[in-house]
């Protein structure tokens, strides 16, 4: 049976992960996938953070495989190619090794609270709770040595603009305008949030860990410094590009952030139906889903190969991590047209 999800259209705005992503999101993309050279974004593969992620893939394999001293002989190999892995790294390499080395398991964990594992997130890491009681203290303890390395000014300025973006571009009572309204808060908001990130990149290069620091006590602001170029139109995206391929080249932003806000405004094409417009998606990376499946892709080899490019694991590989199902291969999603009611999800 194919897997249909309604969305609700007077805006055209489709509802998917807890997202929503307006029609305009469409608009961007349709130019953005000239940007993206459909999907061929590559970083280079002779920078020492292309050869970590592919170390670090080989890892998770080899752990999804449970072939656990394998797996953790790499994460080895990973952590000492770079001056700064990835904490959710050094996560998986503490669930790796947890069940037949708490010392090494527990090193692991330590530095990942190093460099921003959040506390209230401990117990929901895998094997945490397999620790004994003086381990976890242990790493309770491990907080107190955390020091904050980023940038005060500049975090202040970018949490300003992530505010701006969120609360006043897109504020619940904004959905009571008239669309065009909206269009005009937004517009008034997000250009002059492009200049701003533009300006920064060329002053700072991308913020990323080593200016805003990954580990902060109030939201996760490098993260949400890839949620305000989802609200970027082409000509800004193009100029921000290069920044970003550089900054994963460097381990200052996760391959998955870009790929992730390439997917959240591809909407492929729409055809006409009788009493529906049927959306097909296809995504470029695979990373977005919706109620355990990934939402569909189109050609398996095509996606893992743009994942290749931009440093990430093959698909299968991201759903089995994840816990997800691949798409069905007849999944589509349907919108309702313009005078129809709204359909709930």
């Amino acid at each position: 049976m194919s897997n249909i999800y309604r969305f609700c259209n007077p805006k055209f705005t489709f509802d998917y992960v807890n997202i929503k992503v307006p029609i305009i999101g469409v608009l961007i993309l349709l130019s953005f996938m000239n940007l993206t050279a459909q999907g061929t974004i590559k970083i280079d593969t002779n920078s020492l953070f292309s050869k970590y992620y592919k170390l670090v893939i080989r890892a998770d394999r080899y752990h999804l495989n449970k072939d656990f001293f394998l797996a953790d002989s790499l994460y080895r190999l990973a952590f000492i190619h770079v001056n700064r892995p990835f904490k959710h790294d050094y996560s998986s390499a503490f669930t790796n090794t947890v069940h037949y080395d708490k010392n090494q398991a527990l090193f692991y964990l330590k530095k990942g609270i190093n460099l921003g594992i959040k506390k209230n997130n401990l117990k929901n890491i895998n094997g945490f709770n397999s620790l004994s009681s003086a381990s976890q203290k242990i790493c309770y303890k491990e907080y107190r040595k955390v020091k904050n390395n980023r940038n005060d000014s500049l975090y202040k300025v970018i949490s300003k603009m992530v505010h701006d973006d969120q609360k006043k571009a897109r504020a619940f009572w904004t959905n009571w305008l008239s669309w065009d309204k909206q269009v005009e808060i937004m517009d008034k908001i997000d250009r002059p949030n492009a200049i701003k990130l533009l300006d920064i990149c060329k002053k700072n290069g991308w913020p990323g860990f080593s200016i805003l620091g990954e580990n902060t006590t109030t939201k996760y602001v490098v993260e949400d410094v890839s949620l305000l170029i989802q609200h970027f139109n082409k000509e800004e995206l193009i100029k921000l590009q290069p920044y970003m391929i550089k900054a994963i080249e460097n381990g200052e932003m996760y391959p998955y952030q870009l790929a992730r806000t390439i997917d959240y405004l591809y909407m492929g094409q729409t055809t006409d139906s009788a009493d529906y417009q049927i959306l097909e998606i296809k995504q470029i990376y695979g990373t977005m889903y919706s109620n355990n499946e990934i939402i569909p892709y189109g050609n398996l080899k095509t996606v893992n190969n743009n994942r290749k490019l931009i440093g990430l694991e093959p698909i299968e590989e991201y759903a089995k991590k994840r816990g997800l199902n691949l798409p069905n291969r007849n999944s589509i999603i349907y919108r309702t047209k313009k005078q129809n009611k709204n359909i709930k999800n």
